[in-house]
């Protein structure tokens, strides 16, 4: 295990790092999208499945504004 880049985050702590609301981990955890185990009262989550997470979900186009064509007029 490196010591700059953990194997396993607490729920706050991914949550600050990617923004990911409480209950949309939870969720994640519960589907078996997203590794987790439980020490006591405390959830850790794998790092290594959120990556995988992140990596094979969908892709956000660049917005383009439907008067776009226009503008350029």
């Amino acid at each position: 295990m490196n010591p700059s880049k953990p194997d396993y985050l607490s729920v706050k702590s991914v949550r600050e790092r990617y923004g990911v609301p409480a209950t949309s981990l939870y969720r994640l955890i519960n589907a078996g999208r997203v590794e987790a185990v439980k020490i006591g009262r405390t959830t850790r989550i794998s790092v290594a499945s959120l990556e995988a997470l992140f990596k094979c979900a969908p892709r956000v186009a660049p917005y383009q504004p439907e008067n776009a064509s226009m503008n350029s007029m």
